[in-house]
């Protein structure tokens, strides 16, 4: 079975969410056996899912409206949005580490660290670079 991504997730829910998602990738589930596989009453469980029912950027859980069956109030689950991994953008520009760092970068060095890239890419190619060379 393909496991879903993982995101952050907020300190009072700590692995509730990740479960409830993984539970509902299989297969749309009613209420009553979500809390029955958390082991869990279903007026506790219905309290604790509006936390995973708030649209995210990651995943959007649905529930349809309420039902009555045998006299117990219950909902059916489902994932609309799979899960998806965030990944933060990259920064456009260097960070500067040291103020002679940030000398060096105008002084050319770039260009020179850039060209030693070159030939250590062209040493690792051709197989006669080692790490003692620097």
């Amino acid at each position: 079975m393909r496991r879903l991504a993982f995101y952050r997730r907020p300190h009072n829910s700590t692995g509730f969410k990740e479960s409830v998602v993984r539970m509902l990738g299989k297969r749309p589930t009613t209420g009553s056996e979500l809390a029955e596989h958390f082991g869990m009453r279903l007026p506790e469980f219905n309290k604790k899912i509006y936390q995973v029912l708030i649209d995210t950027k990651v995943v959007k859980v649905v529930a349809t409206e309420w039902a009555e069956k045998e006299g117990i109030r219950d909902r059916i689950y489902s994932i609309e949005r799979k899960a998806k991994r965030l990944i933060p953008p990259r920064p456009k520009k260097t960070i500067p580490i040291s103020l002679k760092s940030l000398d060096s970068i105008t002084n050319g060095m770039k260009q020179k660290h850039i060209d030693a890239a070159k030939r250590r890419a062209k040493l690792i190619a051709s197989g006669e670079y080692r790490d003692w060379m620097g």
